[in-house]
């Protein structure tokens, strides 16, 4: 698999609920902007929701995959690929979610790291697998609209005692982070993971990590890489297709 093609290793609104429905009655915009959960934040939010399958796999797919919670809301099983390889004599299983971001549609290919497929591999999460369609489903067993998700992750992140500026999108600062050191400071590869066409929004989650004096430098460096990188992923599906065919 094209490692540019970006398969890592590695914003919400909420609604008015009306007797078992929710509706998309627009709350008051989060302002979770780009605060990264910090380390007990992530500890309890797993602890009070350890019997809440769905909760915990809406929150590691915003950590370990750094979607934003429409993306979220809107991810399918049909968007899932498992693929084979071998690796020093071994057979290794990876999985891969392509879709198209809700925002701008930028097209994505995202390595499923191995803590994300623990919270995937819960029954409720296998059964969801199996009849297909939204992997994140409500208690009804249906799939959230982006502003209904927003309300319930609210209402998830209340429970955990989690504050209103951290909240979903703070996840995907968690995954930027974390990923910068995971590849020693690659801002072309955090830029590609994020679906950002620009480097300076990129940036923009690590103003704590990228000084004043080199962020020009990076954000240049990013520009390159990420041309090279469209044409490592053309050449991807390329091979992709001619498999399917």
């Amino acid at each position: 698999m094209v490692a540019g093609a970006t398969t890592i290793e590695q914003e919400g609104w909420g609604v008015l609920r009306n007797v078992g429905k929710d509706l998309d009655v627009p709350k008051t915009k989060s302002k979770g902007g780009h605060h990264k959960w910090e380390p007990a934040m992530l500890t309890r939010y797993e602890k009070v929701h350890k019997d809440n399958p769905m909760a915990l796999a809406a929150y590691a797919i915003a950590r370990y995959l750094g979607n934003r919670l429409g993306d979220v809301a809107l991810l399918r099983w049909d968007a899932l690929r498992i693929e084979h390889d071998v690796i020093d004599g071994d057979v290794v299983e990876e999985w891969t979610f392509n879709f198209n971001q809700n925002k701008g549609g930028q097209e994505m290919w995202l390595l499923v790291p191995e803590e994300l497929k623990t919270f995937l591999l819960a029954p409720a999460l296998v059964e969801s697998r199996r009849k297909g369609g939204r992997i994140i489903l409500s208690e009804w067993g249906e799939g959230f609209t982006i502003d209904s998700l927003g309300n319930k992750f609210f209402d998830w992140c209340t429970a955990a005692d989690i504050p209103e500026v951290y909240r979903a999108h703070g996840l995907r600062a968690n995954f930027a982070v974390e990923l910068w050191h995971a590849s020693a400071g690659d801002l072309s590869l955090v830029q590609v993971a994020m679906g950002h066409k620009s480097p300076a929004t990129t940036v923009g989650y690590l103003r704590d990590l990228i000084g004043n004096e080199d962020s020009a430098d990076k954000i240049r460096a990013a520009r390159a890489a990420h041309k090279q990188r469209e044409a490592q992923i053309l050449e991807f599906k390329q091979r992709q297709q001619k498999k399917a065919g």
